[in-house]
């Protein structure tokens, strides 16, 4: 259906994503975000295609799923954060591991 040549373009102008949260930390020393509220505004998007007929489809089915997106998100944002956002924190903070360079020792033939 769609030309394998087309250029298409998606716009997001003042994207918001704002998200009220609180961090725990566990038995076990991880960070465990509990998400009160989350609220996702797209602002103003726009989706440029080749085609006139074929770029009003789709910028209906991109509005209809962003229009999903942001209601989701306003009514079961904190359920879905606060179990998604774990392993994401952890994966971000490099499961909480530090990596130190090795240095030079100053004794000879001893190591750091």
């Amino acid at each position: 259906m769609l030309p394998e040549t087309s250029k298409v373009t998606l716009e997001f102008h003042d994207f918001d994503f704002d998200i009220n949260c609180q961090l725990k930390c566990t038995d076990m020393g991880y960070l465990k975000p509990i998400v009160y509220s989350a609220k996702i505004n797209f602002g103003e998007s726009y989706l440029y295609h080749d085609n006139q007929y074929v770029g009003i489809v789709m910028h209906q089915i991109v509005e209809f799923g962003i229009v999903i997106i942001e209601n989701s998100v306003y009514f079961v944002g904190d359920y879905i954060f606060t179990n998604m956002a774990g392993p994401v924190l952890t994966t971000f903070l490099n499961e909480y591991k530090l990596p130190l360079p090795t240095m030079a020792s100053p004794f000879h033939g001893q190591n750091t």
